[in-house]
């Protein structure tokens, strides 16, 4: 598989297909996409108070808290899952064809296959959010009581640590089965789309193709992932450079100067811009390369 190609491609889809950028953008309002790295930053002298309010809110933390956490985020990733289909569906249907198509034509075709579309997202992102849940419950109630300072016995400081020991390869599991899940997730939308398969077979053919054409796949998870890091690490430099003053001044309480809130505001429509710009390009080199694989891979099936 040409990668080169593939990304040329997907440049000129750009230069095409406008509407490419604002759903990009949509997609980061909704928080389904990509978007610069770290760029929120406070000084050295708000660091002190930032600790002491994390300290604080740690401590207010109980089995109530952590129970309506969890459910609030179960309930926000069903809606963003809702969000994400729709908006991929319509970067996918912009892109995939020859003929550059509309955006009402685009959006149409994404509703069209919108529950499989829900399902694929709905079903792989529980999937990878129950244990991610489970595992940061366990974090939080580890960092509360070490935070505390209470004078623990020694059994239950060793049944801590050993608690903490253990919660390093299932981090390590959970993000490597997030991963997989993800690309199987990214291929699979894109056969509900291209393909009219249903959630299920999308699921199955996404698992695969990540097994049998695994190296294109992961050529394509590198270059949509180097692109995507490298955008985003220069434009979050940028935006921690604009936005520190400002971050600094609301962590300390401090009067916001009109001149630090417009270089947040700035930052913020850049992170928009940039944000949306490589989430429309990643999923564009996902579909454009999703095709040329699945044209080469006709005896896998649907």
């Amino acid at each position: 598989m040409d990668l080169i190609a593939i990304v040329r491609s997907v440049l000129a889809a750009f230069a095409r297909r406008p509407a490419l950028w604002p759903i990009g953008v949509i997609a980061v309002i909704a928080g389904q996409g990509a978007g610069p790295i770290s760029w929120l930053s406070v000084e050295l002298r708000a660091v002190p108070t930032l600790q002491a309010a994390t300290v604080q809110a740690l401590l207010q933390i109980n089995a109530g808290t952590l129970i309506v956490f969890a459910a609030g985020l179960l309930a926000l990733g069903v809606v963003q899952s809702a969000a994400g289909a729709l908006l991929q569906g319509t970067l996918i249907a912009l892109v995939a064809p020859e003929a550059a198509p509309s955006l009402g034509d685009a959006l149409q075709a994404a509703v069209r296959r919108f529950r499989p579309l829900f399902v694929v997202r709905l079903l792989i992102g529980v999937s990878v959010l129950a244990p991610a849940l489970l595992t940061l419950a366990a974090v939080i109630v580890v960092v509360a009581v070490a935070t505390t300072g209470i004078d623990l016995p020694e059994g239950t400081r060793a049944a801590l640590a050993l608690m903490v020991l253990c919660l390093v390869p299932l981090f390590l599991l959970i993000a490597l089965s997030a991963l997989a899940l993800g690309v199987v997730e990214t291929l699979a939308m894109r056969a509900c789309m291209l393909s009219d398969a249903g959630a299920l077979a999308a699921m199955r053919r996404g698992w695969r193709l990540l097994r049998k054409r695994s190296v294109p796949v992961a050529g394509l998870w590198l270059t949509a992932l180097v692109l995507g890091a490298a955008g985003g690490f220069v434009a979050g430099l940028i935006a921690t450079e604009l936005t520190r003053p400002a971050v600094t001044a609301l962590v300390l309480g401090e009067p916001l100067a009109a001149v630090l809130a417009a270089r947040l505001a700035v930052a913020y429509a850049l992170v928009l811009a940039t944000g949306g710009a490589l989430t429309a390009l990643q999923s564009a080199i996902w579909t454009r390369g999703y095709q040329v694989i699945t044209a080469a891979a006709a005896p896998l099936g649907a």
